[in-house]
Formats: structure tokens, sequence, C-alpha cells
């Protein structure tokens, strides 16, 4: 198995910062606090749930070892590689 320090460097700040950037958007996080531990990371922050009323906020924790941080960056990078499927006659003529 990949050490922990190797798995850090290999994801790098960039796509770390990035992903839970992605992540935070996609879960309507605000106010977010990010700590770095020796085995990965804790995502804090107030999740806003839309009631009748208007919005609920509430505090969530997050967290994810560095292993489970490459394989979700390596995934996401597979699918943006993917081709986009034109179907028959896409190309120009």
């Amino acid at each position: 198995m990949e050490g922990i320090q190797s798995l850090k460097h290999r994801v790098g700040y960039e796509n770390l910062l990035r992903m839970i950037g992605r992540f935070c958007d996609q879960e309507h996080l605000d106010e977010v606090a990010v700590l770095e531990f020796d085995q990965g990371l804790v995502l804090q922050g107030l999740e806003a749930e839309a009631t009748a009323e208007g919005y609920y906020r509430r505090h969530v924790t997050y967290s994810w070892s560095f292993a489970e941080i490459a394989e979700a960056i390596q995934k996401r990078q597979r699918l943006r590689a993917r081709p986009i499927a034109t179907g028959e006659g896409g190309g120009k003529e």
C-alpha cells in the first residue's frame, strides 16, 4: 500500500482544494473550515437546507483519508478524460 506522505504528495494541494471546493458547492456548505491531520482531512461547515419557512442551517462534519481523496480525484479525472459521444453524423461534412 502506498504511504500516506506519498499519497498526500501525489494528490497535491491544488487538486485537494479543488475537490473540497466542488464538494462544498455540491453540498451547499458555507463558513467552512478544513483541518489537515496525518491521515487525511476534516471539513466542517454550515449546510443550508430549504424549508417552508426559509432556510435552516446546520453544522456538519466530513472526514476523508488521503487514500479516499486520491481515489475521488482519480475518478473525477477519468470522467473528464472520456470523449463526448456525438452519435452518427456528428462530424463536419
